[in-house]
């Protein structure tokens, strides 16, 4: 649903010429890791915080983003 949700926003909003869009995601590859493989276009940057938890997220969501190349 989410990632119907965010196809639709991509796709049906008039964006003029763009250099970048920038879709902030909730933290976890859980929640989130279908829309970002989905929608992820040309490259993406992962951003967290020095804690354990957020690193091995972090982690996850980089190997998962190489699994799709």
């Amino acid at each position: 649903m989410v990632s119907s949700a965010i196809r639709q926003f991509v796709t049906d909003v008039f964006w003029d010429e763009l250099d970048y869009l920038v879709i902030d995601m909730p933290p976890g590859p859980g929640y989130s890791s279908d829309v970002d493989a989905d929608g992820a276009g040309d490259g993406v940057i992962v951003v967290t915080t020095p804690q354990d938890v957020a690193l091995a997220d972090a982690k996850k969501g980089i190997a998962m983003f190489g699994r799709r190349n």
